[in-house]
């Protein structure tokens, strides 16, 4: 929430406005949780009522693996593929269970997108293992990792800004077209739910692309790089406009293409 607090007052900054204080999202959270049941237009279904919650729990279980390996084994980076997959899931069933026509169509434009940024991530981290030469990220190396895997980079920039629904790349959440897609129908409790999963999920992917492309370092040089980055993607939000659907899927194919020439670049060479 301290990110995303930081996020709001930069974007404003950016605008020539003066914006929320940092703690704001705390203050929205707090609102939220003291409104009670969450309810709407008479949809009260046990799926409709869990499944923010769900979208919170997949979210930060990710914490489990970066950037602290809490939970460590061989291959651990697959199974760390699967549950981004599996957020980005419950994301999209969130919308679906809204029986809402614009929390429907923001959940379809997200299963659009899915098919290809979900394997440009794939491609992307296991790229970076393979340059690694490890099996865990528990053994993964500090570093510039950045430079045994240029190509991975890039994709991963482009994997996080899609995620992270980082404009020009937010379609499934137009505010000024479906009215903020899959959580229009969703208030109170349920909505906090969704806004902490989907911060918690942006603070993951942040500090998944320092960890990976520098590696285990210091906490201090942790959290500047990850700021760092947090200024870089709030600058992009400010100052772009939002692409269609059909741009996005367009842009993510060659990007695809790119992932899987680093990894045979990576396997062969």
């Amino acid at each position: 929430m301290v990110f995303e607090g930081i996020r709001r007052k930069l974007i404003a900054r950016f605008h020539n406005r003066i914006g929320p204080p940092v703690w704001q999202p705390f203050l929205d959270l707090r609102k939220l949780l003291e409104k009670g049941k969450s309810d709407s237009m008479g949809n009260d279904n046990a799926f409709f009522r869990f499944c923010p919650f769900l979208y919170f729990l997949s979210s930060f279980v990710l914490f489990l693996f970066i950037p602290f390996q809490i939970v460590s084994f061989q291959y651990d980076f697959i199974l760390l593929v699967y549950i981004t997959i599996l957020c980005s899931g419950f994301y999209v069933l969130v919308g679906f269970a809204s029986n809402s026509p614009y929390g429907i169509v923001g959940s379809m434009r997200e299963i659009i997108t899915m098919v290809a940024y979900e394997m440009v991530l794939a491609a992307s981290v296991f790229a970076f293992v393979i340059a690694a030469n490890v099996t865990s990220f528990a053994a993964y190396p500090a570093g510039l990792n950045l430079m045994a895997a240029p190509l991975a980079t890039v994709c991963m920039l482009f994997v996080v800004s899609i995620e992270n629904k980082i404009t020009p790349f937010d379609t499934a959440e137009a505010e000024t077209e479906i009215l903020h897609g899959y959580k229009t129908e969703f208030s109170a409790r349920g909505l906090a739910w969704m806004e902490l999963a989907r911060q918690v999920k942006s603070a993951f992917f942040m500090f998944f692309l320092v960890f990976l492309l520098f590696g285990p370092i210091h906490i201090i040089w942790f959290a500047v790089a990850t700021l760092a980055f947090v200024f870089l993607f709030s600058l992009a939000k400010a100052t772009t406009s939002r692409f269609r659907v059909d741009q996005v899927f367009k842009i993510y194919v060659p990007v695809l293409a790119v992932a899987v020439i680093e990894i045979l670049r990576l396997v062969v060479f």
